[in-house]
């Protein structure tokens, strides 16, 4: 009988572990796509202020030259918050035996890295934010494939809200 109960609690208290990890997880998720929705919207903003005098043959070169400067800085000034938001997720203490927990952590983790280069790549040449990056699409997609999976239990509303 005394077994048995060891097992319960076990179960009970593995159960209790998974919860607290996934909703950490997801906590730094939300916190990590807050951060790319603002890179995003930042940089579409400035791209739309800034494209009529880009693509305008009659603006000197030194202003188009200017502009794209502003937009690379933009694109290297929101790497620091995306970094720490990327050390966050890494940092879900996860235990060893919750795989699907650490595949969708793991997952997220490729995305942002990938979602980083090419900020990292925009900062050094904006020719290339202006390219398709369909490594990025797959990896987004698995990553949002792993974390839906973690959201059954009552957390699939929460997982639709950060997927959006």
């Amino acid at each position: 009988m005394a077994l048995l109960g060891l097992v319960v609690l076990a179960v009970l208290g593995d159960g209790a572990a998974r919860r607290h990890e996934t909703g950490q997880l997801f906590d730094r998720v939300a916190a990590a796509q807050a951060s790319l929705t603002y890179a995003d919207r930042r940089l579409a903003g400035l791209v739309a202020y800034t494209s009529p005098q880009l693509s305008s043959p009659d603006a000197p070169p030194a202003v188009r030259q200017s502009l794209r400067a502003v937009l690379q800085d933009e694109a290297a000034d929101r790497l620091p918050p995306l970094a720490t938001r990327r050390d966050a997720v890494a940092g879900v203490r996860l235990l060893p035996w919750h795989g699907e927990e650490r595949q969708a952590r793991d997952d997220y983790l490729a995305y942002l890295d990938l979602r980083q280069q090419a900020l990292r790549e925009a900062a050094a040449d904006l020719d290339v934010l202006y390219q398709r990056r369909p490594k990025t699409t797959r990896a987004r997609e698995r990553a949002w494939a792993a974390l839906r999976r973690l959201g059954s239990g009552g957390q699939q509303a929460r997982v639709d809200e950060l997927l959006r």
